[in-house]
């Protein structure tokens, strides 16, 4: 059976506070506005000593228009100078991560995602179709702030990028 918790409400029950559905939205310096986040897994568990969500089977993540699945989260939250917590932080992913948005797909081994700085990070094989583009390395940095996408390899394996329709290469294989 699948589990799904709003962070909010994993939070409101935790603590024993009530907290507003429109929660506070945490911008990094430069305006990146991340709003809430909502987890959902097969088996959910929240420790509210650490702060720290723990998601396992069919995990995922939906943050304003963007999904991140993985087989596993480990998601921590920002403490509030009061103590308090009202949104995540980091999310780090293992298992087969997927990241994707209405104009990208992306797939690595692992994964963390920084919301306050708007940087996702995927690593092992990765792949990052766009536009029908194709990008693959080892590590794959996508900065949500400026738009922008970089692959690096590891050792020997050297990233490339293929243009036109990404699913054309697939269909050949």
């Amino acid at each position: 059976m699948r589990r799904r918790i709003s962070f909010f409400c994993a939070a409101a029950f935790a603590a024993g506070a009530f907290l507003s559905s429109a929660g506070t939205t945490v911008r990094a310096e430069d305006g990146y506005d991340f709003g809430p986040t909502e987890i959902t897994a097969d088996t959910l568990e929240w420790n509210e000593e650490a702060a720290v969500a723990t998601a396992v089977g069919n995990a995922l993540a939906r943050q304003s228009g963007r999904t991140l699945r993985a087989g596993q989260f480990v998601a921590h939250a920002v403490r509030n100078e009061d103590g308090s917590v009202e949104q995540f932080g980091l999310i780090e992913a293992t298992g087969g991560v997927i990241y994707e948005t209405a104009t990208e797909l992306a797939r690595g081994n692992a994964g963390r995602y920084d919301l306050v700085a708007g940087v996702i990070t995927l690593t092992g094989d990765v792949e990052l179709e766009r536009d029908g583009n194709l990008l693959r390395g080892a590590i794959l940095t996508i900065d949500l702030v400026n738009g922008t996408s970089q692959v690096t390899g590891q050792g020997e394996e050297r990233p490339s990028l293929q243009f036109g329709n990404a699913d054309d290469e697939d269909a050949a294989q």
